[in-house]
């Protein structure tokens, strides 16, 4: 609202319950176990966003990290899995670099791989981070990073990527235009242990991937689909 106040809401028709005003996240991620959130910021220093914490007994937000660079800003997290600590990217704007760093909330690990350019964080899964390079809105590669070894895996840097999930030691993926889908819509599969590519059958008839779900265990795919101005599941 025109105040820039965060609002919990406990049901759909609860009263809504103020919790920190005077700030507008850009992101907001609630932890596994639900007893607290994550969000990003950028009400301290405009455009360079920072990683902030909000735990619901305790009720008061706090900065996780501190950003030293001029143009430095957190642009993408995720919780673990097990939700003890948060992964996140430092994108630095003058080196156009990007850092994949972990708070566990006793201290910031930043790790040694080499990222040029911007990238997300996507999902952790059983020691390994799915990554997205954003190269333009038209060329999004997927990559995994195995955080025990230190080793970047290529998943496809070739079509464009929007939608990526990790499960079951495969990642599942949207592409557009790689050797696989050329022009079609299309689900692909990658299986980590032995780096096999293959290509999920798809209901007949679907036009478009507008946005795709995989299950837990990675035996489904909801996928959402967009025609004629209508959605469809």
């Amino acid at each position: 609202d025109e105040t820039n106040n965060v609002y919990l809401l406990d049901s759909p028709l609860s009263k809504p319950v103020k919790l920190f005003d005077k700030v507008i996240p850009k992101s907001v991620k609630v932890s596994p176990n639900g007893a607290s959130f994550a969000y990003t910021s950028d009400h301290e220093d405009e455009d360079n966003y920072q990683l902030y914490f909000y735990d619901f007994k305790e009720k008061t937000p706090k900065k996780l990290v501190t950003l030293t660079g001029k143009d430095e800003s957190v642009d993408s997290f995720v919780w673990s899995e097990k939700g003890d600590s948060l992964f996140y990217m430092r994108a630095d704007y003058v080196s156009k670099t990007s850092k994949l760093c972990r708070f566990d909330f006793a201290q910031e690990k930043c790790y040694p791989v080499e990222l040029k350019g911007f990238w997300d964080v996507l999902q952790e899964d059983d020691n390994r981070i799915l990554l997205k390079y954003f190269k333009a809105s038209t060329s999004q590669y997927v990559y995994v990073y195995d955080l025990e070894s230190g080793k970047l895996t290529t998943v496809d840097d070739k079509g464009n990527s929007r939608k990526a999930f990790l499960a079951q030691d495969r990642v599942f993926w949207t592409s557009e235009g790689n050797d696989n889908c050329k022009k079609e819509p299309c689900v692909l599969s990658f299986d980590l242990k032995n780096n096999r590519i293959s290509q999920l059958n798809l209901p007949g008839g679907v036009q478009s991937i507008y946005d795709a779900k995989i299950s837990t265990e990675g035996n489904n795919v909801l996928i959402q689909e967009t025609r004629d101005g209508v959605d469809h599941l």
